[in-house]
């Protein structure tokens, strides 16, 4: 017996040794992950909520299309979107007039930079807006469509009349807010509507979505015949205001443009969706072929030349439905996409390569709401959802050049909250902010900065202002990483 109890505590002595040793051990490894932490990088102010507010009347704002955010190059704010509301709350506006009850109106609002002050807030016209894109000199520019045939057009309008039943449209803001600078219907006999819009450095206009007309204005067209159901378009509008050129792009199913860019040299750049075999693709891409396994759509993405011509086609889709919902470049022409099902994506120049395919964990939706931007550093930064049905939250993820998660913060109430588009502002000093806007149904969302202190209706634009995302070297290391198989 004495020897049994020898034997236990020296068994019970040696565990101790043990344990105290992986104590140790886990000790040493942490203080030695804590100093590599420090040494590898100064210490840096964690992103912060420097504007959270919402923006909106009694009744609805974002409903059934996304509302939109845009930046220009002193860090002002710009938001567009659709309103149900006749008291939407109006500042030096371009107009007070708002559709009489049970339609929806277009507005744009324009909040200074720094102070966050309301510099503009204006109803547009009849109609529903989807995208926005800012000049160098402060014009904002708003894609949308509208079933109104006297809405409001200027003499230098690429089409000056209705087409019928509903046409795309784009409307042209002055800085202040005072001038309506261009607008111009964009369609033809049946349903045409406008999803995005951007500018190039010479004031030029591109604009994307789909059109079921026939005779839908074309110049210069890749495609000339119409292909069937929903076709896309892709137009581009000169600076004075005239048609360079307008092209369908699809087959017999629905095909669709969700989002456009442009880079620097002209080229135009789109995502969206195809149900067509024969959506026009080129050699050398990373899927010229739509996917047999899928029932439902892969999504897109296509690059335009400057006067029209296909620089690549390519779908993008693995064996589940797809969707292409927004899209943005970096310096070096690599386009980065977000998608209903793949999440996010990095095409090299010529779409012959995924440089990275990344799962982010966040919801986006099919009709283009979540958005995706990329600074000067190649870094992806993205919105859309996260949570159940009757609880989700905005979430803003970036995304190293290389795919990684550098950072993740969710930002919401108690109800349904969805973010809809981002952009992302660096100022002089290297800082860097991302622009969020959204819709909040949530009457506890959490407030910063307030320009509104209240939800004024059921579901209101809720606008974000996350300082400090320079410093995101620091978060990559802590945070999840998945990755799935590219086509």
């Amino acid at each position: 017996m004495q020897r049994t109890t020898d034997s236990t505590h020296s068994l019970s002595f040696h565990r101790f040794l043990l344990g105290m040793g992986l104590t140790l051990a886990l000790l040493a490894l942490a203080f030695w992950l804590s100093l590599a932490t420090a040494t590898a990088a100064p210490q840096a102010d964690t992103p912060t909520v420097a504007l959270s507010t919402y923006y909106g009347g009694s009744l609805e704002e974002c409903l059934f299309e996304a509302c939109s955010v845009a930046t220009d190059a002193q860090g002002n704010i710009y938001v567009a979107g659709t309103t149900r509301s006749d008291d939407f709350p109006l500042t030096n506006p371009y107009t007070t007039t708002f559709t009489p009850s049970g339609g929806e109106d277009l507005f744009l609002v324009k909040f200074a930079a720094g102070s966050h002050d309301v510099v503009y807030s204006t109803y547009l016209g009849r109609g529903q807006a989807q995208g926005l894109a800012v000049d160098a000199a402060g014009n904002a520019y708003v894609a949308g469509y509208t079933i109104e045939d006297e809405f409001p057009t200027t003499p230098n309008a690429a089409q000056p009349t209705y087409g019928g039943n509903i046409d795309a449209i784009v409307v042209k803001l002055s800085a202040d807010g005072s001038q309506l600078l261009y607008s111009s219907y964009l369609g033809g006999a049946e349903r045409d509507e406008g999803f995005d819009v951007a500018v190039d450095d010479a004031g030029n206009i591109y604009l994307t979505g789909y059109t079921k007309s026939s005779n839908f204005p074309l110049a210069n067209a890749y495609q000339s015949s119409y292909g069937g159901e929903e076709d896309v378009f892709v137009a581009k509008i000169a600076a004075g205001g005239s048609l360079e050129y307008g092209t369908y792009l699809g087959g017999p199913g629905d095909d669709q443009g969700w989002a456009i860019a442009v880079d620097s040299g002209g080229h135009a750049y789109l995502t969206g969706r195809s149900e067509s075999d024969s959506f026009p693709t080129t050699a050398g891409v990373i899927q010229p072929d739509r996917n047999s396994g899928t029932v439902g759509s892969d999504a897109i993405v296509v690059k335009m030349t400057p006067t029209g011509g296909l620089a690549y086609g390519t779908f993008y889709n693995n064996d589940q439905s797809n969707n292409g919902v927004d899209i943005a470049l970096d310096a070096a022409g690599n386009a980065h996409i977000i998608t209903t099902d793949m999440g996010a994506a990095k095409l090299n120049a010529g779409a012959s390569e995924v440089l990275y395919q990344t799962d982010l964990l966040l919801d986006v939706g099919v009709d283009g709401r979540g958005g995706i931007a990329v600074d000067s550093d190649g870094v992806a930064f993205v919105t859309g959802w996260r949570g159940t049905s009757l609880d989700r939250d905005i979430v803003l993820t970036a995304l190293t050049s290389s795919g990684r998660v550098a950072y993740s913060q969710n930002t919401g109430g108690s109800g349904d909250d969805r973010g809809h588009s981002v952009a992302v502002y660096e100022d002089a000093q290297g800082g860097k902010t991302a622009y969020i806007t959204g819709k909040a149904v949530s009457s506890d969302f959490p407030l910063v900065d307030a320009v509104q202190t209240s939800l004024g209706g059921s579901q209101d634009a809720v606008v974000l202002s996350i300082e400090g995302l320079e410093n995101l070297r620091l978060y990559s290391s802590f945070l999840p990483i998945v990755q799935r198989d590219v086509p």
